[in-house]
């Protein structure tokens, strides 16, 4: 009998269990000795022989598939929050554009604490379409409040503390652009 494994042609004779070493195949049917390699042959009849073994046999001659090499395991990479910004430390403020400048003025009454946030008009009186302010006290909790002068509301009251609280102010204009116009921090003392 021919057996072909990977293009060369074997002969191989049925072998019934015995002491012998020769080397062996193991088939659905029984083993079968190894006899000898025979040099590969023409395609049809190695094809011929391939069919036969496959239906005879159910042996496939056919090379296992690759294996894909197990995936790498990334180890995951730390990473760094940027530090939180103090809310009790004042951002710079933002240049705005010449003519379109805009003016607030801040007063905090020393005996009720309360602070007073007044439009002081500007260049950007027409093009500003209100101004978001945020009050941080040194609890830690915040107020926030929005000034509309073009809606005829040019103050603002809100109540502080007897300690130092920040106020900030961002303008928001027509053309869609915001700027912090004011970010200070605002004691009850007199002159501070």
């Amino acid at each position: 009998m021919l057996v072909t494994l990977a293009g060369m042609v074997t002969l191989v004779k049925p072998v019934h269990r015995s002491n012998a070493n020769p080397p062996m195949l193991l088939t659905p049917v029984g083993m079968v000795t190894l006899v000898k390699l025979v040099q590969p042959a023409n395609a049809a009849l190695s094809m011929l022989v391939t069919g036969l073994l496959s239906m005879v046999f159910g042996i496939e001659t056919e090379p296992p598939a690759p294996v894909a090499p197990p995936a790498a395991i990334q180890a995951p990479v730390p990473t760094t929050l940027p530090p939180t910004p103090d809310p009790f430390v004042p951002l710079p403020l933002d240049q705005m554009p010449k003519n379109q400048e805009v003016y607030f003025s801040v007063q905090k009454d020393p005996v009720s604490a309360e602070i007073t946030i007044q439009f002081q008009g500007g260049g950007g009186i027409n093009i500003l379409n209100y101004a978001e302010v945020k009050l941080t006290k040194p609890d830690g909790t915040t107020q926030t409040a929005t000034l509309k002068p073009s809606q005829g509301q040019n103050e603002l009251v809100l109540k502080g503390t007897h300690g130092s609280d920040r106020v900030e102010i961002i303008a928001y204009m027509h053309t869609g652009k915001s700027y912090r116009v004011y970010d200070d921090m605002r004691n009850d003392q007199i002159g501070v």
